[in-house]
């Protein structure tokens, strides 16, 4: 299905794209500050008909494509965010968040309130200042629908309603605020993940942290395990991340289920088997103990997946080979991932060496069986 790839570049004098319309159901909230809601269907027919621009000293710049020998300019986006938004939109699956526009300053803008009709008339050029990915997911979601021709569909789009802010700013203040916006506080790709339950792995990781016996040791605000953390023995993150990989492709909610259930049970086991990865003396073993660490649990994962595919067996016999490893950090096979420093040592996370780590612990595993 091809779209129509809009830039919407505002050139200053060159490409300014004016609008002129009068936006409906406004609250006028402050000096030159103004609140709507529009649909994702009307934002992205504000991008179609070239009134909402991306004007590149307040956005991420512009970046240059040869094409057909001709050099042409690109907004800086990334595709993969504004295809999956797209695709939550069509199904009216997305969150809606804030996005602020503006209205340039110049000399020749006309802005009038009317407060009786809550109406906002513009001619002028209107730019995203917070937003481009949000709105080109509008656009592409806008587009998609038509094309398709499915009414329902359609209707997913145009009840999608997004706050708008619209401003009426110069130069100065709008990069000043854009400056702002790009140095809102961010937060962790752990703490990113569990927010997005879309995914049936952070579905069932945010369970396993809920009801299981895992509840409340798996810590949602940080990528990395603090060193001194005594409450959390796994990061989200990379629980998250083993169960993408050892269950790529669940095929619906009964499925989803059914590996919660038995990853809930297996970690009951797990700690049948090492009550310490609970307990106080965690951060004391894990000094000494690779299997006491995070990145270790990439290995209960990946042993959980080959026990889940003959869960109808003695599974939990099977489990009692894990007591006959030696998890020492100085035993040399866990070499692939941890590096000797002057200080002690250090893990080596890298999907490589987590690759190469699960191979030796299931040769260890199967080994001892």
């Amino acid at each position: 299905m091809k779209i129509l790839d809009l830039q919407n570049i505002y050139k200053k004098g060159e490409n300014e794209y004016v609008i002129l319309k009068t936006f409906k159901n406004v609250t006028k909230i402050g000096e030159d500050k103004y609140l709507t809601y529009l649909s994702a269907f009307y934002i992205g027919e504000l991008w179609e008909k070239q009134q909402l621009t991306y004007y590149s000293q307040t956005q991420r710049g512009i970046r240059y494509k040869k094409i057909n020998n001709k050099v042409v300019e690109k907004t800086i986006v990334k595709e993969s965010n504004i295809n999956e938004m797209s695709n939550l939109i069509l199904k009216g699956e997305l969150s809606t968040t804030q996005l602020t526009f503006n209205v340039l300053k110049t000399d020749n803008e006309i802005l009038n309130y009317n407060k009786e009709k809550n109406e906002l008339f513009i001619r002028g050029s209107l730019s995203i200042l917070d937003g481009m990915h949000r709105v080109k997911g509008c656009y592409k979601a806008y587009k998609s629908a038509q094309i398709l021709n499915d009414p329902k569909l359609i209707e997913n789009v145009k009840q999608l309603l997004f706050p708008i802010i619209i401003l009426h700013l110069d130069d100065e203040d709008a990069k000043n605020t854009f400056s702002q916006f790009s140095k809102g506080l961010k937060i962790s790709k752990s703490l990113s993940e569990s927010f997005d339950s879309t995914k049936a792995s952070n579905r069932i990781a945010t369970k396993l942290n809920e009801h299981s016996i895992l509840k409340d040791r798996i810590d949602t605000r940080r990528t990395y395990l603090q060193k001194t953390d005594t409450q959390h023995v796994v990061t989200f993150l990379t629980l998250k991340t083993a169960i993408d990989s050892c269950f790529p492709s669940i095929k619906d909610e009964n499925e989803e289920q059914e590996i919660y259930i038995f990853l809930s049970a297996f970690f009951n086991e797990l700690i049948n088997l090492f009550p310490n990865l609970i307990d106080e003396n965690r951060l004391l073993l894990k000094e000494e103990y690779i299997n006491f660490e995070d990145i270790f649990f990439y290995c209960y994962i990946s042993l959980a997946e080959d026990l889940y595919l003959k869960r109808k067996s003695n599974w939990k016999e099977e489990m009692k080979a894990l007591n006959k490893i030696d998890y020492d950090k100085d035993n040399s096979i866990w070499n692939c991932v941890i590096k000797a420093t002057r200080t002690g040592c250090t893990i080596i996370n890298n999907k490589s060496s987590r690759a190469l780590m699960i191979r030796v612990f299931k040769q260890e595993f199967y080994s001892n069986l």
